[in-house]
């Protein structure tokens, strides 16, 4: 039985991977406010509709009201956490890059703090994110996400907060 459930994780994980971005998928933009504190975020956005994972797979960017910037990425999967994991992207083809993601909100999110402005402005450029990020039972959770629409929504994040 082990080995079937293996065989069949292995067969959904290749799948994942060989599924090509969605078209309709592509980036939006817009202003949270806060009902408590009148304080606004801008949240530059793209979700997976079509995947089939726990919660809807989420890339976001977004300027916090004091003027920081945050990239949080949901797989659609249940984290390791909480704390700190290592997380892997790739944009198009080129080299992957490491980084260290802060699991939240669930164990459904992780936000890449050091490194954040760096790599809101590298998901302006290219058609195509590929995550990596460590599920809680010790395996790879791997998500597309496509940077249609990208250099503008996040444009809007990046020059409200001073970029």
């Amino acid at each position: 039985m082990r080995y079937i459930l293996a065989l069949l994780f292995a067969l959904v994980s290749v799948s994942v991977l060989a599924t090509p971005v969605p078209a309709h998928a592509t980036w939006t933009v817009a202003d949270q406010k806060d009902p408590m504190t009148d304080e606004v975020t801008t949240v530059a956005s793209v979700m997976l509709f079509n995947a089939q994972a726990y919660t809807l797979p989420t890339a976001v960017v977004m300027c916090r009201p004091d003027g920081t910037i945050g990239v949080v990425i949901s797989t659609g999967d249940i984290l390791d956490g909480p704390g700190f994991v290592p997380l892997r992207y790739r944009i198009d083809d080129q080299p992957a890059k490491d980084a260290q993601a802060m699991v939240l909100r669930d164990s459904l999110y992780a936000g890449i703090h050091v490194g954040a402005v760096e790599l809101a402005k590298s998901l302006q450029h290219g058609e195509t994110l590929l995550v990596e990020i460590t599920k809680y039972n010790g395996l790879p959770s791997t998500r597309k996400y496509p940077l249609i629409g990208s250099r503008a929504a996040i444009g809007v994040v990046l020059r409200t907060c001073g970029y």
